[in-house]
């Protein structure tokens, strides 16, 4: 028997906050330890952006501690990697098409121009918002990259 009014089981809401909280905590801390790089991770993170898919393939290599750091790389070199081939494939087919027929050759031309102007501005775009906010999450790759980092 108790002495005090029977207490209610805490609500989904309170639970949820709970969760979001002690997971911004453990943000919290991993972003205060350093990466196997021996640089922040923020600074790392940031770093990982500086070349597109070129740094962001060599921090994948090194890295071993961070899994923000991870998460950045492999999210660069996913992104910047398709970019990069697809601009490359647009190119090819640019100087292929040159042969046969004019207008494929223009077509061709635009499109390789068009994804290697879509890759730089996703590359500004992710160089300023992982510089404001290491958590950042590009919005097609960013759950993929998730599960796997």
């Amino acid at each position: 028997m108790t002495d005090g009014p029977p207490t209610a089981p805490p609500s989904h809401a309170a639970w949820f906050a709970a969760r979001r909280a002690a997971a911004a905590a453990q943000e919290a801390e991993e972003a205060t330890r350093r990466s196997s790089t021996g640089l922040s991770p923020h600074v790392a993170s940031v770093l990982v952006y500086a070349a597109a898919w070129l740094s962001a393939v060599i921090f994948l290599i090194l890295e071993r501690d961070s899994r923000l750091v991870r998460f950045h790389a492999l999210q660069a070199t996913l992104t910047f990697g398709v970019l990069c081939l697809v601009g490359m494939a647009f190119g090819a087919l640019t100087v292929i098409s040159a042969f046969y027929s004019t207008a494929a050759f223009k077509f061709f031309a635009a499109a390789s121009e068009a994804a290697w102007l879509a890759m730089a501005v996703v590359w500004l775009i992710a160089l300023v918002c992982v510089a404001r906010n290491a958590n950042w999450r590009m919005p097609l790759v960013g759950r993929f990259v998730d599960r796997r980092a």
